[in-house]
């Protein structure tokens, strides 16, 4: 019997603190700064773009250090050669993707 006036309670305390937003009282401004769904898709675009650009330098400098310093080992010079190579190919996926959404901008608009 304890839980519901628990919870009649948890419900007022929120309905008190989300009645200003719904008066109007208190207003909300866009955090992702995107009017239109063309913008917002590209500010993810751009986002993930910006993020991915320095992990591909990092992971063609760890593969570049796993290579030079393999000391000989077969393995660990396949291991070294193989993280450039994919980190390579991630950034033309990366640099395709991007030419694609303006490719794509372009054609329908």
């Amino acid at each position: 019997m304890a839980k519901l006036p628990r919870q009649l309670l948890v419900v007022a305390l929120l309905s008190f603190l989300v009645m200003p937003v719904l008066v109007g009282a208190v207003e909300i401004k866009n955090p992702l700064k995107a009017d239109t769904f063309e913008k917002l898709i590209l500010n993810i675009v751009n986002f993930i773009f910006t993020l991915a650009l320095p992990i591909v330098v990092i992971m063609i400098i760890v593969g570049g250090f796993m290579f030079v310093t393999a000391a000989g080992e077969p393995a660990k010079i396949q291991q070294g050669k193989q993280l450039i190579l994919w980190a390579v190919i991630g950034l033309i996926v990366i640099l395709l993707a991007k030419g694609m959404i303006t490719l794509i901008k372009e054609i329908f608009i």
